[in-house]
């Protein structure tokens, strides 16, 4: 992350009011009565004082007996999920385990099976339920800014990339207040007034009966091929619209809620910011992935139904699952050519930008399901767009002619000027956000 040289961190704080150092230091004067006050340990440069408490698994671990093979691994679990929270960009050792280990020869047959994925997200849960989550403080001249370094993982990157961007715009402000970002609460040593800042990640484009949509206001913009209109559903609305500010990831979003005409107090403190997480860099010695889909649930009958299209047409084709972090990620999508974008219902139909704009930046030639208000999208021109129904067919024709594609998105100087005017404008808005913010 990006270290402005006015930031400094000070101190981990929880929702209680203790710090992580206040609990460690407690935690080492209880550690026999006749040893000496050990002194704090001393971390790698660079690394990030986290409070973590799979240290206590080790004690219990040595407590259990040997036929407690669900209690061992349970409190293995706990270390190792604890273990990768602590480390934003990397991946425990069950995260590994689990995940697709894309550097193999093997990969191409391989993917985690849909009960080991449902294992991981169920210990996931159960270790984390009841956890305090460990908020990173860090004062920017009189301003204090908490985050969550540990935020959820399908979305952490554009979480700090969206935190990044406020500390940047903060250097230059005198004011004294605090600042939340996420659904977090902690208490600040300071009288000043706290204000909160959170994401809108979810698709606002569905159509009626689409799953969450119970109540959502009819919108204006009309669906493709039937005598009906989109909704404009905005999950968790209370929660959002109690918000300070609201970060928003999807132009089509915005317009269909500005076309609705009935979110203007919302749309007033609401701001657009591109999941731009990686710099622009299209080239790569080599690409060793033909075609990649990141479906988490290839259950689903549309993904399901896409696949085996797919294998009847003979086209490799990788669905690699649980890669999250920011470095693997990249590393796959440096070693990607083509990426198909599924939508995972018939219903749900905003734009996927948070899986497809990072690997466009990474020169992957992307094919997408159409969707609507795509002209919208500042890059739409360089998305090779299908119908479901030919996505297939679509995919395989790009495939057998890749040079033309990546020829036609990538070396094309419109591209780079657009995706550079993009993080422009990011900057612009967080700057035009946080002074409104501040005169609040």
């Amino acid at each position: 992350m990006i270290q402005p040289a006015e930031t400094s961190r000070y101190r981990i704080q929880h929702a209680d009011g203790e710090n992580g150092d206040e609990q460690r230091n407690r935690k080492r004067c209880n550690v026999g009565q006749n040893r000496q006050a050990r002194t704090p340990c001393k971390r790698p440069a660079g690394e990030r004082d986290y409070y973590n408490p799979s240290r206590r698994s080790c004690f219990f671990l040595r407590m259990l007996p040997l036929h407690s093979r669900a209690l061992s691994l349970l409190f293995f679990c706990r270390g190792e999920v604890n273990k990768s929270a602590s480390q934003p960009f990397g991946e425990s050792k069950i995260a590994r385990a689990i995940s697709i280990r894309y550097s193999r020869a093997d990969t191409r047959d391989y993917t985690p099976s849909e009960s080991e994925m449902n294992i991981k997200q169920l210990i996931r849960r159960a270790l984390s339920f009841g956890e305090r989550p460990p908020l990173l403080i860090e004062k920017i001249n009189q301003i204090a800014l908490a985050y969550n370094p540990r935020h959820s993982i399908y979305i952490r990157e554009y979480y700090l990339l969206c935190v990044d961007l406020f500390e940047n715009a903060l250097r230059d402000s005198n004011l004294s207040i605090n600042l939340i970002f996420g659904k977090y609460k902690t208490i600040f040593d300071n009288p000043n007034k706290t204000l909160k800042v959170d994401l809108q990640y979810e698709h606002t484009l569905v159509k009626p009966g689409g799953r969450d949509s119970a109540g959502a206001a009819v919108g204006k913009i009309p669906i493709n091929g039937r005598n009906d209109f989109y909704l404009t559903r905005i999950q968790g609305y209370d929660y959002l619209r109690s918000l300070d500010l609201i970060i928003e990831y999807s132009i089509p979003n915005i317009v269909n809620m500005q076309a609705s005409g009935v979110f203007d107090s919302y749309l007033d403190k609401t701001i657009h910011i591109a999941p731009l997480i990686y710099a622009i860099d299209f080239h790569s010695d080599a690409r060793d992935f033909d075609v990649v889909t990141l479906f988490s649930d290839t259950s689903q009958p549309r993904r399901a139904a896409f696949l085996s299209h797919m294998k009847a047409l003979r086209q490799p084709l990788r669905n690699l699952k649980g890669v999250f972090g920011k470095d693997e990620l990249k590393a796959l999508y440096k070693n990607t050519r083509i990426l198909v974008n599924i939508h995972q219902t018939d219903h749900h139909d905003t734009l996927e930008e948070l899986r497809i704009l990072p690997a466009l930046l990474c020169g992957v030639v992307i094919v997408s399901e159409d969707v609507p208000l795509k002209e919208h999208v500042p890059y739409h021109e360089f998305i090779v767009w299908s119908n479901y129904r030919n996505i297939a067919d679509t995919v395989k024709s790009v495939r057998e002619n890749y040079e033309f594609y990546r020829k036609k998105m990538f070396d094309d100087p419109r591209l780079i000027d657009i995706l550079s005017g993009m993080q422009e404008k990011n900057r612009r808005e967080v700057e035009i956000a946080v002074a409104k913010l501040l005169r609040s």
